[in-house]
């Protein structure tokens, strides 16, 4: 409240006009705010208005947001409402929050303002503006979803996932909703991460959005898709590197062709490292050609990873190892590596010896085995009602 009264003294009217409003009655200073042709007159007579809290005057600023064409107008009457505290007001301030016919701007002071005031009356409103946030403006949407989530009304986390899960929705009104879909641990936020992890703009977000897709538990005949597209087709490094690291709880041999091509295209360090931690619990003799035609660039890798790569191909016990190691093994002279690699090449000269190292081998990285096709878990209907008789727009089936 202290910010509304220092706005209306800044706009307060110079001295003699000041003057002037202060000798009239609530009834005459009405009639200025409704009819005065200067703006800068209806601003005065709104600002008097909150100064004296105004009984009187409550409904008529509320009505002038409405019917002023002036924005400045408008700013000056919300101000006197916050201002004048009182049952009324804050009733006005509601109804000028659902109001879409009223300036954005406006109406975000008016749900700040309720949840300072009057957090019940902002609560039963908040299930009206949810129903209608395809109707609400960017910012307005993702004011009423974090208040949603502010305000811990669980009862409305399926209409958070539904918004966060509507690729239609304005993307701040869908981010905040999956916030507070996550806020109320919904148990189907896999649909809005699927849904926002192709199409946000921001990196950060479809990282969360990977990272998360990688919970056990999740229906992998839609999720692995979704993943293997984003390792594809992301041009971040970031994100692909959470896409192949969530893809751990998927592991399958299908994701080999994808792996190859990632062992010798990647460049980005993070997306690599996770390409060959997927890759060790799932290669076989053709993944030689490729992670061979990477070592070719052995110089820029790190050591773990060769030495990995190494013991890797301990493992396939297969001959075609043998010029690989023998060339890396001559780019890395004098170096612990090139020690162990003529360990493995030696291996390869006693049959028994390489069987018994390659049933050792462990490819050291947690992951889940998983068969394409195998069932998916399944989740609760969605069901979206926002109230006796109404549920969401948009929801199959509604109205």
């Amino acid at each position: 409240m202290i910010t509304s009264l220092l706005l209306l003294g800044s706009l307060a009217a110079p001295p003699a006009e000041a003057a002037r409003l202060k000798k009239m009655s609530d009834d005459q200073v009405v009639v200025v705010l409704r009819e005065d042709d200067k703006t800068e007159t209806r601003v005065e007579a709104a600002v008097e208005l909150g100064l004296r809290r105004s009984a009187l005057g409550v409904p008529y600023l509320g009505a002038a947001c409405e019917r002023d064409p002036e924005l400045v107008v408008c700013e000056a009457a919300v101000s006197s409402l916050e201002v004048i505290q009182s049952a009324e007001s804050r009733a006005e301030l509601q109804q000028l929050m659902e109001n879409e016919e009223i300036d954005e701007s406006q109406r975000l002071r008016a749900i700040v303002i309720l949840a300072d005031q009057d957090p019940d009356r902002l609560q039963q409103s908040l299930p009206r503006l949810v129903a209608r946030y395809s109707h609400q403006p960017e910012a307005l949407g993702a004011s009423v979803f974090l208040q949603v989530r502010e305000l811990e009304l669980t009862q409305l986390d399926h209409a958070a996932l539904f918004v966060a899960s509507d690729a239609d929705a304005l993307r701040g009104t869908r981010l905040s909703a999956m916030a507070t879909a996550e806020a109320f641990g919904h148990p189907r936020l896999h649909e809005a991460w699927l849904v926002n992890l192709p199409r946000d703009p921001d990196r950060g977000v479809r990282q969360h959005c990977a990272e998360e897709l990688g919970r056990p538990g999740l229906p992998g005949s839609t999720v692995v898709p979704a993943l293997t597209l984003a390792v594809e087709r992301d041009k971040e490094g970031a994100v692909r590197a959470a896409a192949l690291t969530s893809l751990l709880q998927y592991a399958h041999d299908g994701l080999l062709p994808m792996l190859h091509d990632q062992i010798v295209q990647e460049k980005h360090p993070y997306a690599w490292a996770a390409s060959l931690n997927l890759l060790l619990p799932l290669a076989n003799s053709t993944s030689i050609k490729p992670v061979s035609k990477r070592l070719e660039e052995s110089e820029r890798m790190k050591t773990a990873d060769l030495e990995r790569i190494v013991e890797l191909f301990v493992r396939f016990q297969d001959p075609a190892v043998v010029q690989p190691l023998l060339a890396l093994e001559q780019r890395h002279q004098g170096s612990e590596l090139a020690e162990q690699i003529r360990e493995a090449l030696a291996l390869y000269e006693d049959e028994d010896r390489l069987a018994q190292a390659a049933s050792m081998w462990r490819p050291r990285v947690d992951f889940t085995p998983w068969v394409p096709g195998s069932t998916d878990p399944t989740f609760p209907d969605l069901t979206v009602e926002m109230g006796p008789g109404k549920v969401l727009e948009g929801v199959p089936g509604g109205p």
